[in-house]
């Protein structure tokens, strides 16, 4: 996955097994008492205007189920937000200019994170797919009335982080659709 915002900082998440070198020299290491061949999600920013690199983390310390950033998006206000599911959860997580975790919202009932957008108002789009057990954002549940045990959904948050709507579109297996917000 991959975001630029405005002011021209590149945002890059991907895996790595062992270490992660990187150009500047310095090394994102994996999870402390895993095996070389575990792999490890990295995030990494990037100043594009003068090629430096601003800051790195290793995101399987904290998301140690997660299997890929599925999804980042710039909000309205310019601050980056990363998707990732980890198998029955997904959670949305907006970051501080250093690269800290400063805001996570859950998706309850998520099997394979798609992709995540903003409309110009704030509102976070989430796409992906799901059995028919519960589902549930934002402060709401929702039934999946699907008639082939998977779906693929679409949802809104509010911008105050509230649950706006979610879609649900019948399905044969786990899915990761887009969703664009205009």
């Amino acid at each position: 996955s991959a975001a630029v915002s405005q002011d021209g900082i590149a945002y890059f998440a991907g895996r790595f097994m062992g270490m992660l070198g990187l150009c500047d020299g310095s090394i994102l290491s994996a999870v402390p008492g895993q095996s070389q061949w575990n792999e490890n999600l990295f995030l990494i920013a990037v100043d594009l205007n003068n090629g430096l690199f601003l800051w790195s983390r290793n995101l399987s310390l904290v998301h140690d189920q997660a299997t890929s950033v599925a999804s980042m998006a710039i909000d309205p206000q310019g601050r980056l937000w990363y998707g990732v599911s980890e198998w029955g959860v997904g959670k949305v997580v907006r970051l501080d200019d250093q690269g800290n975790d400063v805001e996570t919202r859950i998706i309850d009932g998520v099997r394979v994170m798609g992709t995540i957008d903003f409309d110009p108002w704030g509102g976070l789009y989430v796409s992906g797919s799901a059995d028919n057990s519960g589902f549930a954002f934002g402060g709401q549940a929702y039934q999946n009335y699907g008639t082939t045990g998977y779906s693929m959904f679409v949802l809104r948050y509010r911008p105050d982080g509230t649950a706006g709507f979610a879609q649900f579109a019948d399905d044969i297996t786990f899915q990761n659709p887009t969703v664009v917000a205009t």
